[in-house]
């Protein structure tokens, strides 16, 4: 990502592994509910990367945080859209965390 700025995709996804080619085992955004993007519960707001740093906090009402424990959360290459079916057209995954409980 570098020492940059911009806007990065960042999403929730159902996977549980951040393993595979491009990050493949992530699978796709968390959407239990079949909700067309970007109403995903896993569809969160962009990243904002700033002189090689970025800080983020979310409030939603879309999932619990017992429901995302061992799910994947993804950053993308390029900014999400908030139309492009199914997932905003945010580009190429190119980091990966496994949630995990402390």
């Amino acid at each position: 990502m570098g020492g940059g700025s911009g806007f990065f995709g960042l999403h929730i996804h159902e996977g549980a592994s951040c393993s595979g080619e491009s990050f493949s085992k992530t699978g796709n955004h968390y959407n239990p509910t079949g909700a067309p993007h970007p109403r995903h519960a896993g569809d969160l707001p962009p990243l904002l990367l700033c002189n090689g740093g970025a800080h983020m906090a979310v409030k939603t009402d879309r999932f619990r945080v017992e429901e995302i424990i061992g799910r994947t959360v993804v950053i993308h290459s390029g900014a999400d859209d908030f139309k492009s079916q199914p997932s905003g057209n945010a580009g190429e995954k190119i980091a990966c965390g496994v949630i995990r409980h402390r």
